[in-house]
């Protein structure tokens, strides 16, 4: 789940221009509410179809606990007392890994064995935050940002993105632009922003693990196709 963290609208043009903070998730993560409801390899991945399955050969489940890769195995794509187990206790923060082995189901006369396989994290119960939240996250944006760019830049259907991370200490770290706004001045102004960005407090798990977290700025034309490709939520609110 990607949480939105701030949208400013400016509707001086035709279009609406926004600017826009999320969280960037892992392609498959899973809060720790919903991994309470988990019992099949489906409700961990949508992409996994049972109709594809003739038979199985093995369901292997891997996570770390305590820094060490343990493995519990299946025979089904319902997971096993074992299997949920090692889920559940598996280490803050790290991958796991769910190898599904089978026989396709299919009229081949060759049939051979077929490999699905991802990786998916748990969600910390805590995401990192901007220090004052979001209001004092908009205030930022719109001295370091938002009151330097004259809205005649954007162009319809144009959208820029930065991407940065925000790590285990709060720091900002790997800035970089994922889509240009195609002028280097604004591109700077963007970056700059993000860089001197004061220490947010880190994402974190209930036992007090702090992970790392990635997040992203846009700004301009929400419409843009660029927005499918940042995998965060649609439906954001609006300040």
């Amino acid at each position: 789940m990607t949480i939105p963290i701030l949208s400013i609208a400016q509707a001086s043009i035709d279009f609406e221009i926004d600017y826009r903070v999320n969280q960037i998730n892992s392609f498959i993560s899973i809060s720790t509410e919903d991994l309470k409801e988990v019992k099949r390899i489906g409700d961990l991945n949508h992409f996994y179809k049972p109709s594809w399955i003739s038979a199985f050969i093995s369901v292997e489940v891997i996570a770390y606990q305590n820094n060490e890769a343990i493995t519990a195995f299946g025979k089904s794509d319902l997971l096993t007392v074992e299997q949920k187990s090692l889920i559940d206790k598996a280490d803050y923060g790290s991958d796991i890994t769910i190898n599904v082995n089978y026989i396709p189901n299919n009229t081949l006369t060759q049939n051979d064995p077929k490999l699905f396989d991802f990786t998916f994290t748990i969600q910390p119960e805590t995401k990192a935050k901007f220090p004052g939240g979001a209001a004092a996250l908009m205030d930022y944006l719109n001295n370091q940002v938002i009151n330097k760019i004259e809205t005649s830049k954007f162009k319809q259907y144009q959208l820029t993105a930065v991407k940065f991370m925000v790590n285990k200490e709060g720091a900002i770290e790997n800035v970089k632009i994922f889509e240009s706004s195609k002028d280097p001045v604004i591109d700077d102004l963007l970056k700059n922003a993000i860089r001197k960005m004061p220490c947010w407090s880190p994402a974190q798990y209930t036992d007090g693990t702090k992970v790392a977290q990635e997040f992203v700025l846009t700004a301009g034309d929400h419409t843009s196709c660029v927005i499918n490709l940042l995998n965060i939520e649609k439906n954001l609110v609006k300040n």
